[in-house]
């Protein structure tokens, strides 16, 4: 069965929100690293430290929301366009997920770390590890990305 132009829409949603939320990620990876460098002249620590939390609170919401359009993309393909249920299931959406739980896992970590600063307690094993799961975060997201592209031209296709 043919697409029609509202289901290329309904079907697109999670893509678009799934390249922005990925973007977010990134530009939240990459842009504490470059901080660092730059901190000493122009924004403090602490302000720098909070506009990080705020953008990873700010990524959770949006994976979340990524999620959802997913699950409602599908039941779409599944309800309206009788998508076979076993063709809904795939590595990607698993791996989604498992970004999702990493993500809720990294800001418990930050939140600890915030707790631990403010305490004046040593924080350097929390610090090592939020920083390691960002770096396996990334190299999940680009997976899951890879393997959505590849979806994406299979269900349009």
């Amino acid at each position: 069965m043919a697409l029609q132009m509202a289901d290329v829409v309904i079907i697109m949603i999670h893509p678009i929100l799934g390249t922005i939320a990925a973007y977010m990620i990134y530009k939240q990876w990459i842009s504490l690293k470059s901080r660092k460098i730059q901190i000493q002249g122009q924004k403090s620590r602490k302000e720098t430290i909070m506009m990080h939390q705020e953008s990873g609170r700010k990524i959770t919401r949006m994976v979340g929301i990524v999620i959802l359009f997913a699950v409602l993309g599908d039941a779409y393909r599944r309800f309206r366009l009788d998508t076979p249920l076993s063709e809904l299931m795939s590595l990607h959406g698993w791996l989604g997920l498992a970004l999702f739980g990493a993500i809720f896992v990294m800001g418990r970590i930050g939140e600890r770390l915030s707790d631990a600063a403010l305490k004046k307690e040593d924080y350097l094993q929390d610090k090592k590890r939020h920083s390691k799961i960002g770096g396996m975060m990334m190299i999940l997201l680009g997976t899951i990305v890879f393997l959505g592209f590849l979806r994406l031209l299979d269900i349009l296709g």
